[in-house]
């Protein structure tokens, strides 16, 4: 029998023992699966739609009292999570429909939530409005945070003033019959008016017998109204009283509207009607979705119990599978191997000797015919083929030997010759590239030298440009400072005309002072009766004095102005005569200047030649540098080729040398 005939003998009884357990778990999984199939499609999505249906009957609870509570929005909430509910109830009924007493529970739980959704929509949305009872306590306390607030300050204002009226009257009889009367009646209108305005709050609170009360009040207010009027008779008073009859009209009509608009006994009648729906249908409701999330936890878990259950003896099977499994295939494995291990250990030590070089070992004589006597038949062919081959080997490796040395001697001599032309070549190259750097440093140095002299052209020329500017502007100096002296010169004239002037002036002061001198004269004559203009001499002949001390005063300055004004003139006749002498200077330096371009320029043009021509010297010599370099490299390319054949050569030698050593390690038959 062959060896793998053995082995899949031994593989089918472990095959047919695995296969055996794998029947078992596949029936208890079904049976598991059908118990999940269950649960995922019963149990768990019954408890979850129940405990939606609790969540939504809870929102929809809540949406109720929040309507009470004066959100209108919460009855289209209410609408909304009513559907839900409805959605939520038709995913649940194919689920709950395998018994009579499911589809009961369905219809009780359908019927129930109808008839909630019909009460609020009759009873509760159609008679109660909070925007009407936010309508009505808005009326409310516009009336009391602005009539009202109006009218109690109002009447607080008249009694104080009635009061103090009382107080600072000295008759006692008016006091008694007016002021105190008076007081007394703000002081109930004040109270009657803030019990009509509690009244009317407790109304719109739900207090209905409310109403009646602010009638009363009103009633009241009126009368304490009208038995004010006599008391109140000046014109002020009598306005004060119009303003407070025209603010309790305004409360009482606004009231009116209040009563007209809203009941109250809507809301107590929706708060009724809900906590009537709370203590049955949706006590009932929720008990029976509470009972039957119980039942539908209590049926998932009886089902998860199962499935663990089934989990378990799945896990046993295997294991005991498993050991048997095991244990049957150790026992064959030992079988298998004892009969392959003797066979294999031969076959080993014939290869072991073959590996180190020992093929004269003698032909191996299997006895049977499975894969392993095979390849004893192949060790004992392998064995042969390998004597013959190294024969042929041992001498072919002699001629390659001889071969090898031969090449390298070659290959020596080439070598020789190749390093030699690469050394001249190398020289040559050397001396090139320094002659191609000498003559690219004088083009550059030339290059340089025309830049420089391109720069003095172009400063040269600025210098012209800037030496012109200052010949002008020294034009334009000259003829201001030419300007500026027949100025002063003229200042000078007009100082004169000045003194002149002031003369003038003096000899009138001198006149105006005899004059005065003779009039005081006079005066003294007169005695008396030329007091007065003696007094008014006096004054003339100081304005004279002051006149006179003036006028030299004037004549000093003048006379001063005139002399600095002659040292202006000479001073810019000087100025005028050097900047004269500097336009001189300046128009030399521009001509010196342009004959500095010119030949400027002509040295740029020269060394712009010597630099072109440099330029092309050093693109001929570097081009010989190029082509001696290549020679170069091939010379050097030669000589390493050479020297890489040589190395080979060498090294062929060698492992000829080595073949044949390890040949002769070889024991041959």
């Amino acid at each position: 029998m062959k060896l793998y005939q053995k082995l899949y003998l031994s593989f089918a009884s472990v095959v047919s023992l695995m296969f055996i357990s794998s029947v078992i778990i596949w029936t208890t999984s079904q049976t598991l699966t059908d118990t999940q199939t269950e649960i995922e499609t019963d149990d768990v999505p019954g408890v979850i739609y129940y405990m939606q249906l609790n969540t939504t009957l809870a929102e929809i609870e809540t949406n109720l009292l929040s309507y009470l509570a004066g959100e209108e929005s919460s009855k289209h909430e209410f609408h909304k999570a009513h559907k839900r509910f409805n959605l939520v109830l038709s995913d649940l009924k194919p689920l709950e429909s395998a018994t009579i007493s499911d589809r009961d529970k369905m219809q009780k739980i359908t019927d129930l939530s109808q008839a909630i959704k019909n009460q609020v929509n009759t009873h509760v949305f159609n008679v109660f409005k909070p925007s009407m009872q936010k309508s009505a306590f808005s009326m409310v306390d516009q009336l009391e945070n602005q009539q009202a607030a109006q009218l109690s300050r109002l009447l607080n204002r008249l009694k104080q003033e009635e009061f103090d009226d009382a107080m600072r009257s000295g008759d006692i009889q008016e006091t008694l019959a007016d002021d105190l009367p008076g007081v007394k009646l703000y002081f109930d209108l004040f109270n009657t008016q803030a019990m009509m305005i509690a009244s009317l709050t407790e109304y719109v609170t739900g207090e209905l017998d409310e109403k009646a009360s602010f009638e009363q009040a009103s009633i009241q207010f009126k009368n304490h109204l009208n038995a004010l009027r006599p008391l109140e008779k000046r014109n002020q008073e009598i306005r004060d009283l119009a303003q407070v009859e025209q603010l309790f009209k305004a409360i009482y009509q606004g009231a009116q509207s209040v009563f007209e608009q809203y009941d109250p006994s809507a809301s107590e009648q929706a708060k009724q009607i809900i906590r009537q729906l709370r203590g049955t249908h949706f006590k009932e409701l929720k008990t029976i979705l509470n009972r039957s999330t119980d039942e539908e936890k209590s049926d998932s878990l009886s089902a998860l119990t199962t499935l663990s259950e089934g989990m378990s003896l799945m896990g046993n099977v295997i294991v005991i599978a498993t050991f048997i499994a095991a244990l049957l295939s150790m026992l064959i494995a030992y079988k298998l191997s004892n009969s392959i291990n003797q066979r294999l250990n031969t076959l080993l030590t014939v290869s072991k000797r073959t590996a180190d070089g020992d093929i004269s070992t003698p032909k191996l004589e299997p006895k049977g015919k499975d894969e392993i006597d095979e390849l004893a038949h192949a060790s004992n062919d392998m064995t042969s083929s390998l004597n013959n081959l190294i024969s042929q080997i041992g001498q072919l490796a002699g001629l390659v030997n001889v071969a090898s040395e031969e090449i390298a001697r070659s290959n020596d001599s080439i070598s020789t010759r190749s390093q030699a032309s690469s050394e001249q070549s190398t020289l040559i190259a050397t001396a090139i590239e320094e002659m191609s750097t000498s003559i690219a440093d004088v083009a550059r140095q030339s290059q340089d030298a025309n830049t420089q002299a391109s720069q003095a052209k172009e400063l040269a020329l600025q210098g012209g440009k800037v030496v012109d500017q200052t010949i002008s502007e020294i034009d334009d100096a000259s003829q201001a400072v030419q300007k500026t002296s027949e100025q002063v010169i003229n200042l000078g004239e007009l100082g004169a005309q000045i003194e002149e002037v002031m003369g003038v002036i003096s000899s009138i002061a001198e006149q105006t002072n005899l004059l005065a001198l003779n009039a005081a004269i006079e005066a003294a004559r007169a005695g008396e009766q030329g007091r007065g203009f003696s007094v008014v001499a006096d004054e003339v002949r100081t304005l004279a004095e002051r006149t006179s001390q003036a006028t030299n005063q004037i004549v000093e300055t003048v006379q001063t102005i005139q002399q600095q004004t002659t040292h202006a003139v000479n001073a810019m006749q000087s100025s005028v005569d050097k900047v004269s002498g500097c336009v001189h200077s300046a128009q030399q330096a521009g001509n010196s200047l342009y004959a500095i371009v010119d030949s400027a320029t002509s040295i740029a043009d020269m060394v712009q030649s010597i630099a072109t021509a440099t330029e092309e010297q050093s693109v001929v010599s570097r081009e010989m540098a190029l082509e001696v370099v290549k020679i170069e490299e091939s010379s050097k390319s030669t000589y390493d080729d050479t020297q890489l054949a040589s190395v080979e050569a060498n090294k062929l030698s060698e492992q000829a040398h080595a073949l044949s050593s390890s040949i002769g390690q070889f024991k041959v038959r």
